[in-house]
């Protein structure tokens, strides 16, 4: 991706994609784009990606698949972005993958569902830490481990729509 950025005024390297600001997922995917916004920063503040100032282009996928699909569509055959991120969510990053596959541009999707991965896709990838079906196994593990009796887990679980 960094090979890219010569193209842009300053070198700078684009990172990007959709996100949720408004629709069904807006509250849970504001929260992972307050992520990202702190990782840019920090990578920029330690000099950037190799060397290269990092800019964040997010767009409103309005929590909307066909709108995500279009959005990544248009980032791609713009070259408006050099690096992709997923949407939030398995609903979302599924309709894109398709995107990507045809496309052939790796993105890092924020979703817990396997079957995204298990579909044979080749550009597809999730950040190791991603919450799956069974995030509370580690909880209970390490409550056993230390003798607690009894523990609350408060996750959030959203209508899938």
């Amino acid at each position: 991706g960094t090979a890219f950025a010569d193209h842009r005024p300053g070198n700078v390297v684009v990172i990007g994609g959709t996100n949720s600001g408004t629709g069904h997922y807006s509250e849970p995917a504001r929260r992972k784009l307050n992520s990202q916004k702190l990782y840019v920063d920090e990578l920029n503040g330690r000099g950037g990606l190799l060397g290269h100032k990092v800019e964040l282009r997010i767009l409103d996928d309005k929590s909307d698949r066909r709108t995500a699909i279009e959005l990544y569509d248009k980032l791609i055959t713009e070259g408006t972005v050099d690096l992709f991120l997923g949407p939030y969510g398995s609903r979302l990053s599924d309709a894109v993958a398709h995107v990507m596959e045809r496309y052939k541009h790796p993105f890092v999707a924020y979703a817990a569902s396997p079957v995204i991965f298990q579909r044979g896709r080749r550009y597809v990838f999730r950040p190791p830490l991603v919450i799956s079906q069974d995030y509370q196994k580690g909880p209970l593990y390490l409550a056993a481990q230390f003798g607690v009796k009894r523990i609350a887990i408060i996750g959030d679980r959203f209508r899938r729509g």
